[in-house]
């Protein structure tokens, strides 16, 4: 019996994602995406929710033919940008996709009329906050050492000795809670 066929969405602006130019995070970030339950599902006695899958370091690395080292460092890209999360089980550890219902609709794939308005809104959000920095729309959210997650981008960051914001792994923040990337170098050829 044939599985039923099921899609996630990827928006254009993944080419401008930090992790894009990056191969092995962002086929990691891809597997994760297919991976994922699209609904509710018991694995050794745990429920694995919609946007979850249980896996291992060495299952991703066979199926993506990665070391277990490349795909230790993708997946700490992933969690650090908060694309991610992971739980860890004796034998496994289960993965879940934070933004999931942005790239997969749970009954066909396709966009609600909901999820449009709410990407709307997101884009609106995401074009004010590159001109105006705006504190009120950043909340704590119970995470340790003064961690905060900022509301559009979802990115944990900490306020640095120079108030500047940095992700946890150390990049400098814009306004919009986005990791500012070094210019691209054109060369010729």
């Amino acid at each position: 019996m044939a599985k039923q066929s099921t899609f996630i969405k990827l928006d254009r602006n993944i080419m401008e994602w930090r992790w894009y130019q990056k191969p092995n995070t962002f086929r990691v970030f891809l597997h994760c995406l297919l991976s994922a339950n699209v609904s509710d599902k018991e694995f050794e006695g745990t429920t694995i929710k919609r946007g979850e899958f249980a896996t291992s370091y060495e299952k991703l690395a066979n199926t993506l033919n990665l070391t277990t080292q490349q795909v230790r460092t993708a997946v700490t890209h992933l969690k650090s940008t908060g694309e991610i999360t992971t739980k860890i089980y004796n034998k496994y550890q289960v993965i879940s996709i934070v933004k999931y219902s942005l790239y997969q609709d749970k009954s066909t794939g396709k966009a609600t009329t909901n999820q449009q308005a709410i990407n709307s809104q997101s884009t609106t959000n995401q074009q004010q906050y590159k001109n105006i920095k705006n504190e009120k729309n950043e909340k704590k959210y119970n995470m340790p050492d003064g961690v905060l997650i900022h509301e559009n981008s979802g990115v944990m960051y900490r306020i640095g000795d120079d108030g500047e914001k940095y992700a946890l792994n150390g990049d400098k923040l814009n306004s919009a809670g986005y990791p500012i990337l070094p210019p691209l170098s054109v060369t010729g050829g």
